[in-house]
């Protein structure tokens, strides 16, 4: 090969290297959602809750966090709920500009109003809100050439015993999630949907005893699909104050019972106003853990809850006991399946070890809920031999050997 094809040659890889590398970079699900531009150029978090917003958005000592961040559905604008001291109930907001920088925080003000619960659908210039206002307590603000319109008052025939709604949440059709209490019952704070009829907002409707308790609901989030509800509760049974809890629609539109998200989600401290990004990939919420802060956590979350779901309602009879089965098939050639039970909710570590003691795979490493669940284990790779599956759920400690033989 002479130089000069030699030369041509290493060109031509640089440049497949540098278009693989722009490929990647565009295309990433961090360089959408990374610090190169959404969420006000933070790196997104994994699967722990990390504190959403720099520093200087939450040092001042005359406002804290009222609801969850929100963002318009293109990404570009980020909405804050607060309250204010002396000032009431207010939503600031900030913009991405053409080269991808965040402005400082600027107040949405509409004279007379105390705005709360900013929401969007898939219009970035339509803002629902609530105010306490005599003309009603939805409200929805239409911009035009970058200004926001007087609030418009949605007309909702609300009885004239219920107190509230609190939080507001919407779907693609326009049906609102909110909360409502009944005035002769001090305590009855429940979630209601508010269908929308040809435009029109038809009279409130609880949700049914698999999403309420005869303890408090008080914020939910409504996925825009209308697959999935997150609940803010503070029933019994759950980490400390209020927990957030999860439901999911069934096949025949029903709603599964609601279950506590986990200690991955919540703590003794009380978890508040869930909010799902509009690319679905992020969960945010209020926290008092350290102070009244927003936090934000993988949304992959919903996902493993909705496998767990789908467990427990295959097994209706939930399991009485802890209970790692014998692998099958045993011997195996290169996988085999692993069963196990757990009776409660736990974190859950499921691994494989060599006779030597030394491990080979991790299989499970998370909070599960209670239910029966299977894991594949593939040997590929592993020399022939006795190999051990070890199950660790609280107290509880089970072993299983396994042969492998190739």
């Amino acid at each position: 090969m002479s130089i000069k094809t030699e030369n041509n040659f290493s060109i031509l890889i640089i440049i497949m290297f540098y278009i693989l590398l722009y490929h990647l970079f565009t295309n990433s699900t961090f360089a959408q959602t990374g610090y190169f531009g959404p969420y006000l150029g933070q790196e997104p978090p994994g699967t722990e809750p990390i504190i959403f917003v720099p520093v200087e958005l939450r040092s001042n000592p005359q406002w804290f966090w009222h609801g969850s961040p929100v963002f318009t559905p293109d990404g570009r604008e980020f909405y804050m709920d607060l309250y204010e001291t002396n000032q009431g109930f207010r939503i600031d907001y900030m913009v991405m500009n053409e080269n991808d920088e965040w402005s400082a925080p600027q107040r949405l003000i509409w004279e007379g109003y105390e705005s709360t619960s900013p929401t969007f659908i898939d219009n970035s210039d339509t803002l629902f809100f609530l105010a306490d206002r005599p003309d009603g307590r939805f409200y929805k603000s239409l911009r035009s050439s970058g200004t926001w319109s007087p609030p418009q008052a949605i007309y909702i025939p609300v009885p004239s015993n219920f107190i509230g709604g609190w939080s507001i949440s919407i779907t693609k059709e326009k049906t609102i999630y909110t909360r409502f209490r009944i005035a002769e019952i001090p305590e009855s704070y429940d979630i209601y949907l508010i269908r929308n009829s040809n435009g029109i907002y038809l009279e409130p409707e609880r949700l049914d005893d698999n999403i309420n308790s005869s303890y408090r609901e008080l914020s939910a989030f409504i996925d825009p699909d209308e697959e999935y509800i997150i609940v803010e509760s503070d029933r019994p049974g759950g980490y400390g104050g209020s927990d957030l809890y999860i439901s999911f629609k069934t096949e025949d539109n029903t709603w599964t019972p609601a279950i506590n998200m986990g200690e991955s989600i919540n703590t003794s401290a009380s978890e508040e106003c869930p909010y799902v990004s509009p690319d679905g990939l992020y969960l945010f919420f209020i926290s008092d853990r350290e102070q009244l802060n927003p936090y934000w956590v993988d949304a992959q979350i919903i996902d493993d809850l909705r496998i767990s779901v789908d467990i427990n309602e295959k097994n209706v009879q939930l399991p009485e006991k802890f209970q790692l089965n014998q692998n099958y098939p045993n011997p195996f050639n290169p996988s085999t399946i692993t069963e196990f039970a757990i009776p409660e909710p736990g974190f859950v570590t499921l691994k494989v070890y060599d006779a030597l003691g030394n491990e080979v795979a991790t299989l499970v490493n998370e909070e599960k809920q209670a239910g029966e669940y299977e894991v594949e284990f593939n040997g590929i790779g592993l020399p022939s031999g006795v190999y051990f599956c070890q199950l660790i759920v609280k107290d509880y400690l089970e072993t299983k050997k396994m042969i492998l033989i190739k």
